[in-house]
């Protein structure tokens, strides 16, 4: 099944405090533990940039509706100072709200993320996954089998323990997405 097109918007730190807030309750405090170590919802940090993906959707109505929304599918975060010479990483955080998932928006953000890290100047995407958050963890271990992810190893402490991928940045990439318009 193939996403729709999604667009993104850079939040301010307030907006993003907010959708992290959403994200928080639709998801649930186990679940958010399990995937990124959130006991509550996330605070913005400095060097953060908090992107929202959204689709255009029709409301769930019995009667046709020709008035469009925007429904919000889910978030990215990338991490990364083009200040500091010495970094050339570029690490991210997402989320796709739970009625959303397994429709290939994963694979659109991601894609949008690395291509706006490249951007800035980073030489390589990274991402840590929690070693308990098996269904993930699988899913981007065959991610790094197939390539183009390397997985880069485990680490141990603190527990739970965390697996490292990292994601080249080289040349243009096949699957960027085509929302160049949207950028801020």
């Amino acid at each position: 099944m193939r996403a729709p097109a999604l667009t993104a918007r850079k939040l301010t730190a307030q907006s993003a405090a907010k959708m992290f807030r959403r994200y928080f309750d639709a998801c649930g405090a186990d679940e958010c533990r399990a995937a990124f170590g959130w006991d509550r919802p996330r605070v913005v940090h400095p060097n953060e940039m908090i992107f929202e993906y959204s689709v255009d959707a029709m409301p769930d109505v019995p009667e046709p509706r020709s008035d469009k929304f925007r429904a919000v599918v889910g978030f990215g975060l990338v991490e990364y100072d083009p200040r500091d010479y010495n970094d050339t990483e570029a690490m991210f955080v997402l989320g796709v709200f739970p009625e959303h998932r397994r429709r290939g928006y994963f694979t659109h953000i991601v894609d949008d993320l690395a291509s706006r890290s490249r951007e800035l100047g980073a030489d390589t995407l990274s991402q840590i996954v929690f070693k308990d958050n098996d269904v993930h963890y699988k899913r981007v271990m065959k991610m790094a089998e197939l390539g183009p992810w390397i997985y880069a190893g485990d680490v141990w402490y603190p527990a739970p323990g965390y697996a490292y991928f990292v994601l080249p940045l080289e040349g243009t990439p096949d699957n960027v997405t085509e929302q160049e318009e949207d950028r801020p």
